[in-house]
């Protein structure tokens, strides 16, 4: 999503209000525009852990969620 998009916006408050709240301890970086890759690739890299959060679109995770 571009840094236009409500998600976006959000995804930078977060950022901000984390970094506020722990003192400088806690820096979250966001990535905006599928700099990460697509929506598949970012779950994969959520799965193994090289990435630590994920705001996305739902449909990917059909395929993930048995039930």
């Amino acid at each position: 999503m571009p840094e236009s998009h409500p998600q976006a916006i959000a995804m930078n408050k977060f950022a901000e209000l984390a970094s506020t709240y722990t003192n400088g301890n806690v820096k979250v970086q966001a990535y905006h525009s599928a700099v990460l890759g697509s929506d598949e690739k970012q779950l994969q890299a959520l799965q193994s852990g090289t990435q630590d959060l994920y705001i996305g679109t739902l449909a990917p995770l059909s395929s993930r969620v048995r039930k």
